[in-house]
């Protein structure tokens, strides 16, 4: 719409010296007749010589073409000036609308990662939860164990088997950490799926254990969220989230 208008307007300005043109040949032409006329009647009247007369008819023409000259140069000028402008507020369109789509695409890149670190962290839930379940299905399927009976018809003669070597110890899992001390409220819980990678399942978890709101998560040490989190631990940024809360809180 705005070149449009541009150039229409170019358009008319153009127009309007082509115009000014036609109308200053007109009156020169009318000019040139008058002076024609006028060298007659004098050539009559006073019997002035040719010589002297178009010496001063060439003076009046060379006038009239100077301004003619001049007025074309001017038109010319400001059709410089108007096309220059055109293409200055084109170039600052151009720019302008890079620069919203540069803005756009930054915002489809964050939700994208939103959107990727969400369903990371829902994968590592189904995972975890999976897991438990297998562990349950395997404890149950496990079948106990029944001494093993002397076989009846063993000669006395034969050598006694070796005592089977007492199964090595498993060694004892290690203590998982303690999870972190629920915090006390310090005001309304705040959205923390604002917080890039965490999802509702996440978020269910940090509110249980007490990290209701930016400040809360903000002012904690990566140790504890991990503490809180469990499992989830192995696929959460949680430096990245105490960055972000920092940010959200201020």
């Amino acid at each position: 719409m705005g070149m449009a208008t541009d150039m229409s307007r170019l358009r008319e300005e153009i127009d309007r010296g082509k115009q000014e043109r036609q109308e200053t040949l007109e009156r020169l032409r009318g000019d040139v007749e008058r002076v024609t006329g006028e060298a007659r009647e004098a050539l009559i009247e006073s019997r002035v010589t040719r010589t002297e007369r178009a010496a001063q008819l060439k003076g009046s023409l060379q006038e009239q073409v100077q301004e003619i000259v001049s007025s074309v140069t001017t038109v010319r000028q400001e059709a410089r000036e108007l096309v220059g402008q055109f293409a200055q507020e084109r170039v600052e369109r151009d720019a302008e609308s890079r620069a919203k789509r540069a803005d756009a695409l930054v915002g489809v890149r964050e939700d994208v990662a939103k959107i990727k670190a969400e369903g990371a962290v829902t994968r590592a839930e189904f995972r975890a939860e999976l897991d438990v379940a297998r562990q349950a299905w395997a404890g149950e399927a496990t079948p106990a164990s029944a001494p093993a009976k002397a076989p009846a018809s063993a000669p006395a003669s034969a050598p006694a088997a070796p005592a089977p070597a007492r199964a090595q110890a498993a060694p004892a899992p290690a203590p998982k950490p303690a999870p972190a001390k629920p915090r006390a409220r310090t005001g309304e819980p705040d959205d923390l799926e604002r917080i890039v990678g965490v999802g509702p399942s996440t978020k269910k978890v940090l509110v249980s254990a007490g990290f209701e709101t930016f400040d809360v998560i903000a002012s904690s040490e990566p140790a504890q969220l991990n503490a809180a989190l469990g499992d989830l631990a192995r696929f959460a940024n949680v430096d990245h989230w105490i960055r972000q809360a920092r940010e959200l809180a201020g």
